[in-house]
């Protein structure tokens, strides 16, 4: 289902994004449109592994921790508008 191997899984509340981080090292987190199951954004950020991945605030942020011991805090209008690129 998915081009890379997911590590942490999260819906949306609203069920309509499905954020998947990667295991491989890279530190990217793919949001997915639930219904299509198409990328919609990738953010990176972090230089290892994804740990967790949490939706928060009605789905307006993403909380994501890495194996590199960091934790980020991203919009997800701004990971969508932008594609997270």
């Amino acid at each position: 289902l998915f081009p890379h191997d997911p590590r942490a899984i999260a819906w949306s509340p609203d069920g309509t994004l499905l954020a998947v981080g990667d295991i491989d090292g890279t530190g990217r987190v793919f949001l997915h449109d639930a219904a299509t199951g198409a990328s919609v954004a990738v953010a990176a950020g972090h230089l290892g592994s994804i740990a967790s991945i949490t939706f928060t605030d009605a789905g307006r942020r993403l909380i994501t921790t890495s194996d590199d011991t960091t934790g980020l805090v991203w919009a997800v209008a701004e990971l969508l508008a932008l594609g997270g690129r």
